[in-house]
């Protein structure tokens, strides 16, 4: 579902603020998406800016299975029903972990626009372009400037081809850019592959959320992620203005341009956490042209806030799924609330079935390589529930015999207690499960609680 959907179906849904009142991109906007933080919002009226400002649309789960629903499927159901659909497990086909996980397996290329045919994005066409035509926020007094927060990168990396990502924006000037790249991943890579010569790329705000599902899977180097996005909803690509990158037809606005030789101070910033980021040296990017629909909708996301949880935290279930599902007995993963939806994950299995503890950890951290915790409970246990975990922790573990301990493993930059330069952590696994085989009559019912029934 492309952007401009998504926003017009939260508006039917009557699921939408809209804040009419004028609005700066100096802290204020920032301000008020935190106010409102897990649900959508647009700024109609951005101070010293035609283009209006949308951010939270995608700060709730359901938002994602709307936005890979088919055509029947949404007609099959109201606006309402469909918000408050009852999650899915993310074994359920139907549900958009599943989807994304299965995806990203079975890939399919986006075509290219016909010939003669125009693209959405491209309606209005400025060279070089400014930066200053929009409405990017600064979001914090302790932010290093004026961040775009919500784009997807797309480019060719030498070795192992089209790559997309998402990543934050410091703004140095009208044409000028630095981007955070975490070192050896994709975008960083593709730069340090083209050994000091000039990275062309693009970078899209307004994305469907296919789009920014996909760009925030991180496959193994070579998977191209914008074949993810379309096998889960198809859509067309167009050939940018001044450089040789293919771009969604549907993206509400491109900055198009190229990374050049140059590091230089990016940061502060506030990161997933809720933490400021160290500052750290990170390649320029100069901007060639800047390309958008004429009626444009910048799309901002608040650092640490839900939106930009889920958007990261997410699509690592899928990927943890693609791991879990080759053992056989697993039922649902979820990544957790209190971690911020990116370091601690509960595994639930089928309590009925004998399980390898060592083997669901070690799928898990494969499947996520910056998750630090990993719990395990049966399919007696509500995942969305904390307090049902802590219950399955406390009377189901005795931790000399049940914790799993992984000292000096390669853990997350975001996480201020690791090592911030080599991001070396211990990472451990919980197993909160009833002990299979038992050790007699009756064992099992030491580990269930009772429910309590009035009589008919």
């Amino acid at each position: 579902m492309e952007f401009r959907d998504f926003l017009a179906f939260l508006r039917s849904a009557r699921a939408l603020v809209e804040i009419e009142r004028p609005c700066s991109t100096e802290l204020e906007i920032a301000c008020e998406i935190k106010r409102h933080d897990g649900k959508p919002v647009l700024f109609r009226n951005v101070k010293g800016h035609s283009i209006p400002v949308a951010a939270g649309l995608f700060g709730f789960r359901g938002a994602f299975s709307i936005g890979t629903m088919d055509g029947p499927a949404l007609k099959a159901n109201t606006p309402v029903d469909l918000l408050h659909e009852k999650r899915l497990p993310a074994t359920d086909p139907r549900s958009f972990i599943n989807k994304l996980y299965r995806a990203i397996e079975a890939r399919k290329e986006p075509e290219p626009v016909g010939e003669g045919q125009t693209a959405p994005c491209q309606e209005v066409i400025d060279k070089p372009g400014s930066l200053d035509s929009l409405p990017i926020l600064k979001h914090l007094p302790g932010d290093g400037g004026r961040y775009i927060t919500s784009d997807v990168a797309i480019y060719t990396c030498p070795k192992h081809g089209r790559n997309i990502s998402m990543h934050r924006l410091l703004v140095l000037g009208k044409n000028r850019m630095v981007a955070r790249t975490v070192e050896n991943r994709g975008l960083d890579t593709a730069i340090q592959e083209k050994k000091g010569e000039p990275l062309e790329a693009a970078f899209t705000i307004g994305n469907s959320s296919q789009v920014l599902l996909a760009a925030s899977t991180s496959p193994p180097k070579g998977v191209d992620e914008l074949s993810i996005a379309n096998t889960l909803s198809p859509f067309k690509v167009v050939k940018c203005q001044t450089i040789d990158v293919e771009v969604p037809v549907d993206s509400e606005i491109v900055i198009e341009g190229r990374f050049i030789p140059e590091r230089v101070d990016e940061g502060p910033f506030l990161d997933l956490t809720g933490t400021f980021d160290i500052v750290r040296k990170q390649p320029v990017f100069e901007v060639t042209c800047i390309t958008r629909r004429r009626d444009a909708v910048y799309h901002a996301l608040n650092p640490a806030g839900m939106e930009h949880q889920l958007l990261m935290g997410l699509p690592r279930e899928a990927t943890m799924l693609a791991e879990l599902a080759k053992l056989g007995y697993v039922k649902d993963v979820r990544v957790t609330a209190g971690s911020s939806h990116w370091f601690n994950a509960v595994v639930q299995v089928d309590k009925g079935k004998e399980l390898d503890p060592a083997c669901v950890i070690q799928a898990c951290f494969k499947g996520h390589g910056s998750l630090k915790n990993c719990t395990i409970v049966d399919d007696d246990i509500d995942i969305d529930d904390p307090n049902d975990v802590e219950f399955a922790v406390t009377t189901r573990s005795q931790f000399d015999k049940h914790l799993y301990l992984y000292p000096k493993e390669r853990g997350s930059s975001l996480d201020p207690s690791a090592n911030q330069v080599t991001r070396e952590t211990c990472k451990v696994g919980v197993n909160a499960t009833v002990p299979r085989g038992g050790h007699g009559a009756g064992y099992d019912k030491n580990f269930s609680r009772i429910t309590y029934c009035s009589k008919e």
